[in-house]
């Protein structure tokens, strides 16, 4: 497995919004060995699967609230985009994000 097929599948499948199948797609080319991205793809890739994972979770709060369920807390939502992203992807995003900001400050 290389890192280039793997997200090129991905970026295909959020491109005809098939959301989970992508997002699983961005996970599994993330896993393959860091010497086959620069950090910049690594970067990109954590994007994209944070994307394709809002819609997902954007799409099971709209089902929920079409059945009559409540709106999940910030904390359900939290729990579900480390779910569908994996913690440790989701870890490395927001530290990525929170160094941005610091950098521009």
């Amino acid at each position: 497995d290389r890192f280039a097929p793997r997200y090129s599948l991905a970026s295909a499948l959020a491109q005809q919004q098939k959301w989970l199948p992508a997002a699983r797609e961005y996970q599994t080319a993330l896993a393959l060995a860091s010497d086959q991205m620069t950090p910049e793809q690594r970067v990109k890739t954590l994007q994209h699967l944070y994307t394709c994972t809002a819609h997902l979770v954007q799409a099971q709060v709209q089902s929920a609230m079409q059945e009559g369920k409540p709106q999940p807390s910030r904390e359900e939502m939290m729990e579900q985009f480390q779910d569908i992203m994996g913690k440790s992807n989701f870890d490395e995003l927001v530290a990525l994000r929170q160094q941005q900001q610091q950098k521009q400050q």
